[in-house]
């Protein structure tokens, strides 16, 4: 049998009357108490999150500025909308310029056309490829029809594809610029699938020189923190970054005074940027609540009286708090 009903439906909490009254009305032969509650306990922090962004101005190393910023329990800044770059941007009117270590990273790369399609056919040069890792981003087709890895910014004839035929452009220009050339022509930098397209390709090419063709290592740019790795939502790279230029830039920096990225190497010493959480204080409070309840149920038995505060227990529950009860029972008069 239940002794006591639900209490939900008429509890009333911290009013701004000095007593609370929780009335649960019952059969008839009622009893009446009245209990004298102490509530003690301290509210959580809200939902709402400050963030608080620490300059270092000590130059370290990537990895280094990671590890200062993760062994105090904090990591190093992650740029996931404008308004962090704002922020970011923001500080040089406290004197802080040039650039500094955000948490962008890369550690996996593939090769890739330029219509976005992932390389399956390749052929590189036989004498190239203990230095494939070195040797930059972009590639291009010497005269024997070997692909070779090379610095993006060099400059080098290339050969575009309009759908039929295959065009030898010969002014020399970057990687950049050359696929840029080729999609004004109404073509692409050449995209080789097979041996018969890369004879052909390698036709078209004057002795001793090595032209631009349409494919580029892209890699794959995530943060690191401490939930570990995150895909980034956003790019804000400075004009012609990531290029990689050596192939070993593998971690980013933000330049503060224009808020863009750029891939460096990850040995290099710059400032850093750690974010961390504004701790919110706990609030604590004691509370005492005078409860009337009425009921025909023994409340001098234990098993009753036990009940009795696992109701009100639940009466008072919240997420936004933690309450410990006491409470004192009063014969009312």
């Amino acid at each position: 049998m239940r002794l006591f009903k639900s209490l939900s439906a008429e509890r009333m909490l911290f009013t701004s009357q000095e007593t609370t009254r929780l009335l649960i009305p019952v059969r008839m032969n009622e009893t009446l108490f009245v209990v004298l509650l102490l509530l003690t306990g301290f509210c959580l922090p809200s939902s709402s999150v400050t963030y608080i962004h620490f300059i270092i101005k000590s130059n370290k190393t990537w990895f280094d500025a990671l590890e200062y910023c993760m062994t105090r329990k904090i990591e190093l800044v992650q740029i996931q909308n404008e308004g962090t770059t704002k922020t970011l941007m923001g500080m040089t009117k406290y004197g802080f310029s040039g650039k500094a270590w955000i948490g962008l990273f890369t550690n996996s790369s593939m090769w890739t056309w330029v219509d976005g399609e992932e390389a399956t056919y390749f052929n590189w040069n036989p004498d190239q490829l203990e230095e494939l890792t070195d040797t930059g981003q972009c590639v291009s087709m010497n005269t024997d029809g070997f692909w070779n890895r090379n610095d993006c910014a060099q400059l080098r004839p290339s050969v575009c594809f309009d759908g039929d035929n295959y065009t030898l452009t010969l002014t020399e220009m970057t990687w950049n610029d050359a696929k840029s050339n080729c999609e004004n022509l109404i073509s692409t930098l050449a995209m080789i699938a097979d041996d018969s397209t890369n004879d052909a390709v390698k036709l078209l090419i004057e002795n001793g020189t090595e032209v631009w063709i349409g494919l580029m290592e892209i890699n794959h740019w995530a943060w690191l923190g401490a939930e570990g790795i995150e895909n980034t939502e956003i790019l804000n790279w400075e004009p012609g970054r990531p290029d990689n230029g050596n192939g070993k830039q593998n971690c980013a920096a933000i330049v503060i005074e224009n808020g863009t990225w750029t891939d460096e190497q990850c040995d290099m010493k710059y400032p850093f940027i750690c974010l961390g959480i504004k701790q919110e204080p706990e609030k604590t409070w004691i509370r005492a609540v005078m409860l009337t309840i009425q009921s025909s149920a023994n409340v001098e038995d234990p098993h009753v009286t036990a009940e009795l505060q696992k109701k009100l227990e639940i009466a008072f529950e919240n997420p936004k708090w933690k309450v410990k009860l006491t409470w004192k029972k009063l014969r009312a008069k």
